[in-house]
């Protein structure tokens, strides 16, 4: 007897939350499915990231945090592995402070067209986020901006100057 009551009192419990949630829909086979439109990414301390959101002009940089830059070589996005201390600094950072989101940025040397450089500078931003998604950061808190050779760390010609604009840096947000 106690046993029906407890099912059929958790039937009503059931029944009850399902009609009152309203970010539920009953799809043409009667099943309730959240919609992903219901749902409003939110960074890992819980602040909204509103669809389309640019962190670059709707949050504040954070001026305090220095990362170190990734560097790249020459007509390359591929990831030297020297420099993956440098990602999990970032990682940590984003672990440690979880308002904090992150913008990608892309760079290239003098070399080449603007647009061979904007795609290269954003497939070394790509390069970025898919070693600092695969680690545990959520994708929402990162996005990445590609400079190309519009805004070199060192001015001047020569291997020097050059391998120190082929990199990615890390531009954090609150």
């Amino acid at each position: 007897m106690r046993k029906l009551a407890f099912m059929l009192l958790s039937a009503a419990v059931l029944i009850t939350v399902q009609s009152g949630c309203s970010s539920k829909r009953s799809n043409q086979d009667g099943d309730n499915e959240v919609l992903a439109s219901d749902v409003t990414p939110v960074d890992a301390a819980g602040n909204a990231i509103k669809a389309g959101e640019n962190f670059m002009e709707t949050r504040t940089r954070l001026t305090d945090v220095n990362l170190a830059p990734v560097y790249f070589g020459f007509d390359s996005y591929t990831l030297p592995p020297s420099e993956t201390a440098k990602i999990e600094s970032a990682i940590k950072h984003l672990q440690d402070n979880p308002a904090h989101v992150c913008v990608l940025e892309g760079h290239c040397d003098e070399r080449g067209s603007n647009e061979y450089n904007l795609s290269l500078g954003e497939q070394r931003a790509q390069t970025l986020k898919t070693y600092m998604v695969t680690a545990g950061i959520e994708e929402n808190r990162i996005q990445t901006k590609s400079y190309g050779k519009e805004k070199p760390a060192v001015m001047g010609s020569g291997e020097e100057v050059w391998s120190k604009n082929r990199r990615g840096e890390f531009g954090m947000y609150r």
